[in-house]
């Protein structure tokens, strides 16, 4: 049995146990509801949320590329928005309890303009009544995708900017050579997280020194931070501030990312080649999880513990292969 929502009209929606809205509608449906409109994404979470979102702006641009894009998310992340290029940011507050006062992917308002509600039932699953359900266990990114209702192959999120003025200044400043192998840690809280993981839980100590060990294999590190005055007294590693426009184009290149916060992991496996250092998290933001959805396992180094001493047992390792097999 369907159900047609007022703020979805000509949407037959499946409704599973009188609870559930199982958010599937026939191809069709979805293009002649969204063709020619005003679309607008509805992200409000933190940094990769964000980012995970433009995949439906992607998506939109590759089907109808008249659509006029906005995005309804926390304004710190415009940054995030100009540098894929396909949306900008509305200033308009959400409208409503989203969840709650529309629980379909897709919705529309009195001006004809159509919503795209990225994060519906992400990681946790609300009955139609409001009342919480269960959590959702699927890898983040797969959440997140549903939500597209597209029934084609994923399209990826893209950086569409080049280098900024602020990116080239911080390399001059910093004598940064992007040729060398280099690694990014953030030992810190950036505060664009909405997870609960948040530090790396490495002593400033271990830190400075795991910069000194990359060194002596040929690797420089990369410290993203805020509090930059806790790391001076070296010349072994670089220093970077927590700026969007510096940290997206280190990690397209980087050789390896270590962060305990799941967004700067997840990012990286959206937009580059690197390794990803983690610690086993079988939670929905979890790299492998993710990881596994998209294909990419190989990309990813779990450590029940994550330690200097392990990556750096890595590193030396794969340096001895490809020195072995003639590639150094």
């Amino acid at each position: 049995m369907s159900t047609i929502f007022p703020f979805a009209p000509g949407l037959p929606w499946t409704v599973q146990n009188k609870k559930f809205i199982i958010p599937k509608l026939k191809h069709s449906l979805w293009e002649s509801f969204l063709s020619g409109k005003d679309t607008i994404l509805v992200s409000n979470g933190g940094l990769f949320e964000v980012f995970a979102s433009l995949m439906f702006a992607e998506i939109i641009n590759y089907t109808f590329p008249k659509n006029k894009l906005y995005t309804i998310c926390d304004p710190k992340f415009n940054s995030v928005l100009s540098s894929n290029g396909l949306t900008n940011l509305h200033k308009e507050e959400t409208p409503g309890d989203l969840n709650i006062k529309y629980p379909t992917p897709i919705f529309a308002d009195r001006k004809g303009r159509v919503y795209l509600n990225c994060l519906l039932q992400y990681h946790k699953i609300i009955t139609l009544d409001g009342c919480f359900s269960h959590f959702n266990r699927k890898a983040a990114l797969e959440q997140i995708f549903s939500n597209t209702l597209y029934n084609q192959n994923i399209i990826l999120p893209k950086i569409r900017r080049g280098e900024t003025k602020k990116f080239s200044d911080w390399k001059k400043i910093s004598k940064f050579y992007p040729n060398k192998p280099y690694i990014v840690i953030f030992p810190d809280d950036t505060g664009l997280s909405i997870s609960n993981e948040k530090l790396l839980n490495w002593s400033i100590t271990q830190t400075k020194s795991f910069g000194q060990m990359l060194s002596q294999i040929g690797f420089d590190l990369i410290i993203v931070t805020d509090a930059a005055h806790k790391y001076y007294g070296s010349s072994s590693y670089k220093l970077a501030p927590i700026d969007w426009n510096i940290i997206y184009p280190l990690l397209q290149k980087a050789q390896g990312v270590i962060s305990r916060e799941p967004d700067f992991q997840l990012i990286s496996l959206l937009i580059s080649d690197n390794k990803i250092f983690t610690e086993k998290n079988n939670s929905h933001l979890g790299i492998l999880k993710n990881s596994k959805f998209l294909d990419k396992i190989e990309r990813v180094i779990s450590y029940s513990k994550l330690s200097p001493a392990n990556i750096i047992s890595d590193l030396m390792e794969k340096n001895d292969r490809n020195y072995n097999d003639g590639n150094l």
